[in-house]
């Protein structure tokens, strides 16, 4: 059962601007939530399990991805603040995966903002 899934959808039904925050497990040190995701693809149907990490300031994301026919799998993770130096910050993200006709690869992202 996906919690953050159900509280997004009522957003939708009310007023989204309204402060409402994903539902995470801890307490204000520590925190820990997760999501899922369907997509379909060209190559079959993907489903994903993401889980969201905060440890005080610091933020991370990882993905898992199970995709049928073609056993497209794959995992990413992202921290998309590195470094923060006044207005500036430096993030990072990196995917891999595995698919049946397109063998093996990788994706490496930055954002500077």
């Amino acid at each position: 059962m996906d919690l953050n899934t159900y509280r997004s959808s009522l957003s939708f039904f009310g007023n989204e601007l309204s402060g409402v925050r994903p539902l995470y497990f801890g307490n204000k040190s520590f925190k820990w939530s997760y999501g899922t995701y369907f997509n379909t693809s060209t190559i079959g149907v993907e489903l994903y399990l993401f889980n969201y990490l905060k440890i005080k300031d610091f933020f991370a994301s990882l993905y898992l991805r199970y995709g049928f026919p073609f056993k497209n799998n794959g995992f990413g993770f992202c921290i998309p603040k590195i470094f923060v130096y006044r207005n500036f910050s430096l993030g990072f993200s990196t995917d891999l995966w595995t698919q049946y006709y397109y063998r093996k690869g990788f994706s490496v992202n930055s954002n500077i903002v």
